[in-house]
């Protein structure tokens, strides 16, 4: 992800011209897009966190969700934020959540999510929150933490065993205790950098 917007970026400033929407770099965005959204779903499942405190996550995620809105309105204008990945992820836990310990329902809701995905709704749903810096609607990428969600209800205990050394390496643990932050703070970091090296 951080890798990704650092070529975003630095094509915005005309230090690299980098095709980002085709061969490998396609493929990188969206493999942290699925793996992102895909642990969200993961996450719901391991967590000891009942409905209501799930709830208070999503209040919180939603809340920062606003920190890139504001910042991408200042930079880009009409073009800002309205409903990206940080605002998905917020609403998904949300629908998401009631499928804990239902595997089989989670599969047929994600089944349903792709079918109904070129539906009206989505097309009102575009027109009120699309902007080419950052946009997922729920349909279809709610599905990908719903099958999340249900991959962890069948597999979760196996893999979780079988990945336990990772625990043991610190610079993940830190990562992994801190993505929300990684998240929000490496963008305008990356931006202000490529914004001093594009003025030498």
């Amino acid at each position: 992800m951080v890798l990704f917007h650092a070529a975003m970026i630095a094509g915005i400033f005309e230090l690299a011209d980098f095709d980002l929407y085709s061969g490998v770099w396609r493929v990188l965005a969206r493999l942290t897009q699925y793996v992102f959204l895909g642990l969200l779903g993961v996450s719901l499942v391991l967590s000891s966190r009942d409905y209501f405190g799930q709830v208070k996550r999503a209040v919180k995620i939603l809340l920062l969700a606003f920190l890139p809105t504001i910042a991408t309105f200042l930079l880009f204008g009409d073009e800002f934020v309205r409903f990206g990945i940080l605002h998905f992820a917020a609403v998904a836990i949300l629908l998401v959540r009631p499928f804990k310990g239902h595997a089989w329902f989670a599969i047929v809701a994600a089944v349903l999510v792709l079918l109904l995905k070129d539906w009206f709704f989505e097309s009102i749903f575009f027109v009120l929150f699309y902007s080419p810096w950052d946009y997922f609607p729920l349909f279809p990428w709610l599905a990908v933490p719903l099958l999340g969600l249900a991959f962890a209800e069948f597999f979760g205990k196996r893999f979780s065993a079988d990945f336990s050394c990772l625990s043991k390496l610190p610079i993940l643990v830190w990562m992994g205790q801190r993505s929300l932050w990684i998240y929000l703070i490496h963008f305008p970091v990356l931006y202000v950098l490529f914004f001093l090296i594009s003025k030498v």
